[in-house]
């Protein structure tokens, strides 16, 4: 017989992962944009949704050198262009992640 169903906060108690012993995120966690295109030592902005709100924001790869709020997801990239960089939330409320991709790319140049 499967077990009940029930939500709480922003998770679904239908099944345990034995990784983290968390519920599911319901709705799953997402993070808008995405994918992101920015210069050198620039501010990116990501909005995480889902789950209960209880977020921390990692730094899955770091390449450009960036500099990320966990609390906020504001992130600062590095000076290294020509790079990805990858953001993850975490909900300490529930089990699930989501990730969002930084392209870093260097300053366009224009010549007369």
């Amino acid at each position: 017989m499967a077990r009940p169903v029930f939500s709480v906060r922003g998770c679904v108690d239908s099944a345990r992962p034995e990784d983290t012993g968390l519920a599911l995120s319901d709705p799953p966690l997402s993070l808008t944009p995405p994918l992101v295109y920015a210069n050198t030592y620039k501010l990116v902005s990501v909005q995480a949704t889902g789950g209960t709100g209880a977020y921390v924001f990692e730094m899955v790869d770091n390449q450009s050198n960036g500099t990320l709020n966990e609390l906020t997801g504001s992130y600062l990239t590095g000076g290294e262009a020509g790079v990805t960089d990858v953001l993850r939330v975490v909900d300490l409320g529930c089990s699930g992640e989501a990730t969002a991709t930084v392209q870093v790319v260097a300053e366009m140049v224009t010549a007369p």
